[in-house]
């Protein structure tokens, strides 16, 4: 709903001739390739839920003509919302929203907050927790994942009774620390999207693979 809800209403904005001359609008930026590959990283995280809805369909013949139409929609509308964006707010000469109804500001880090100077209050709250809506509901399941690797990865106290039952505290803590100490230090989205998604994202993505196929391949020669 928050997603086609700010597609709406920056057509609107456009409707009532705030739309940017072409000059203004940049159509390539080579500085913005680290927050896009941070960016494609966060997406590709959609694959972790993959298996999970393939597993318990019974016929899968057509599930890659049902992926494609997905993706393809789910695509199509990103590139609507970054379009809708970029003509509505890249002309606007005002750095910041404030938080209260008054004049709309340049596109935000956070795209969320170009709407906190909406008229209507409470859709403006709306949009701007949205963003925390959906953390909320990730979080909790990507932590545990991450716990769970954790505690399988790390033989600590593992196969003693006595220290077993803090061995899941313990793991817990330490996925739960570093995010909220990383939130209280800084504000800045863009410059986390690019270390946590572009560097490590990618470090992930082709560094870890790459070492458990030439690890899996000396262990099977042996």
């Amino acid at each position: 709903v928050a997603f086609f809800m700010m597609i709406i209403l920056a057509i609107l904005f456009i409707a009532q001739g705030n739309a940017a001359p072409v000059s203004d609008l940049k159509f390539f930026n080579i500085g913005g390739l680290s927050q896009l590959f941070g960016v494609a990283v966060y997406s590709f995280m959609c694959h972790h839920s993959i298996p999970g809805i393939i597993t318990p369909l019974k016929d899968k013949r057509h599930v890659y003509k049902l992926f494609l139409g997905v993706f393809s929609a789910v695509g199509s509308a990103y590139i609507l919302l970054c379009t809708t964006a970029m003509v509505a707010f890249a002309a606007v000469p005002y750095p910041t929203c404030p938080a209260h109804p008054g004049n709309p500001c340049e596109l935000q880090p956070l795209y969320t907050m170009n709407f906190a100077s909406f008229d209507v209050q409470p859709l403006a709250y709306y949009l701007a927790l949205f963003p925390v809506l959906t953390l909320s509901s990730n979080f909790p399941l990507i932590a545990i994942t991450l716990r769970n690797n954790l505690a399988s990865l790390i033989p600590l106290w593992r196969g003693h009774a006595k220290f077993d039952r803090f061995r899941n505290p313990l793991f817990a803590l330490m996925v739960v620390i570093p995010p909220f100490a990383i939130a209280y230090a800084t504000r800045d989205v863009q410059l986390l999207v690019q270390f946590t998604g572009a560097y490590a994202g990618l470090c992930i993505m082709f560094l870890v693979p790459a070492f458990l196929v030439f690890t899996a391949r000396r262990i099977v020669q042996a």
